[in-house]
């Protein structure tokens, strides 16, 4: 009986954390190295100074991007920003704090190389 009120809330937990929305990216995301990404509203996206070493390990270059940002989910279920642009395509994952990561300030981010390591760059929302 006690496992089944452990799950209960834990089912009851997990089930009331917040999703964010399209309007909550609308803004300026900076990262540590001053990178910075605004995705507006109506869906365009500029990127300033990226690191595409940081997605790409055979692309080191700095790159100022202008496309299109979509907030969909990915195949797993989670919640991503794709990013569509002439020559560049990929998906920022979002993570939050608190224990489920569901609290603000979130962040935007790719992983650098394998995944399994959690290496990110990250950015975070500034306005």
């Amino acid at each position: 009986m006690k496992i089944l009120i452990l799950l209960i809330a834990l089912f009851s937990f997990l089930s009331c954390r917040e999703k964010m929305n399209d309007q909550d990216l609308v803004g300026v995301w900076k990262a540590r190295d001053g990178a910075m990404v605004r995705l507006e509203r109506g869906g365009v996206v500029i990127i300033k100074g990226m690191n595409m070493a940081m997605i790409w390990s055979n692309e080191n270059k700095l790159a100022d991007i202008i496309g299109e940002w979509k907030f969909t989910t990915d195949l797993n279920g989670n919640q991503v920003v794709e990013i569509n642009a002439d020559k560049y395509n990929f998906s920022f994952f979002m993570s939050g704090q608190g224990v489920v990561g569901n609290k603000p300030p979130f962040d935007l981010y790719v992983f650098i190389g394998d995944p399994d390591d959690f290496n990110k760059y990250s950015f975070t929302k500034k306005e």
